[in-house]
């Protein structure tokens, strides 16, 4: 097993590939954590009607969490990109995503 090793010039070019969800989707995980619950209507009103100072707040309040998850994204991706290529290697085809539980 081989474990991705941190590139930052692809982490970046990763985060501005995928920028129209991946900090989104970083900050609900966050904020999923920080109030136990993924119902967002149940969370503080103002970050649940996404309120521009109330995201600047979360943002910066939460920033190594939203981190931590886009981080986690890059390495799935990158494991992804490995398992297709060995696969490809072995002469296995994989079709679509693969879910990671």
């Amino acid at each position: 097993a081989s474990k991705i090793s941190f590139d930052k010039e692809k982490f970046e070019l990763f985060v501005r590939k995928h920028s129209e969800w991946i900090h989104d989707y970083a900050l609900f995980c966050a904020l999923r954590d920080h109030f136990d619950t993924d119902n967002w209507t149940l969370w503080d009103s103002m970050i649940s009607k996404k309120e521009e100072h109330a995201v600047a707040n979360w943002n910066e309040k939460l920033k190594s969490e939203i981190l931590r998850y886009i981080k986690e994204q890059w390495e799935l991706h990158e494991s992804y990109i490995l398992l297709h290529k060995r696969a490809s290697e072995k002469g296995i085809v994989l079709i679509g995503d693969i879910p990671y539980y």
